[in-house]
């Protein structure tokens, strides 16, 4: 009996160090999934700058230098606008992943709950086995 409260004991140490963990693992991610979100925010409002300044620049003549400098401004602008896809991409993932740890942290919390009311229950179980205990000591 003893031996499985200590048991029991050891069980809900791990379990706090692992609901620890994960907490920390799930702010820090936290972090990631704002400063990744606040980029994307940025990279959308470059993004929608550049699509007005090529629009301007598809607008301006017929000069064959200024198609070759708009073309590759084009061209640069749709490889930041794929950077920007990607980042979307990633953040995405980020916070699926930040989701599935919430889900797991919620999941270790219940089952903490579950092992410290064990616990309790198995310790009230010791006193009274051990009041039994000590009343057949005593009536010996």
């Amino acid at each position: 009996m003893v031996a499985e409260i200590q048991n029991m004991n050891i069980s809900l140490e791990q379990l706090k160090v692992e609901l620890l963990s994960s907490n920390k693992i799930i702010e820090e991610q936290k972090d990631i999934i704002m400063d990744l979100k606040s980029k994307i925010d940025s990279c959308d409002e470059e993004l929608e700058m550049q699509n007005e300044v090529i629009t301007w620049l598809e607008h301006l003549g017929d000069c064959s230098d200024r198609d070759d400098r708009t073309a590759e401004i084009v061209a640069e602008l749709c490889e930041v606008a794929g950077d920007l896809e990607e980042w979307k991409t990633r953040c995405t993932e980020v916070e699926k992943h930040l989701k599935d740890l919430d889900e797991e942290k919620m999941e270790l919390e219940e089952r903490f709950k579950e092992v410290k009311s064990e616990t309790s229950l198995l310790n009230q179980e010791l006193v009274t086995q051990k009041d039994i205990a000590a009343d057949l000591a005593s009536k010996l």
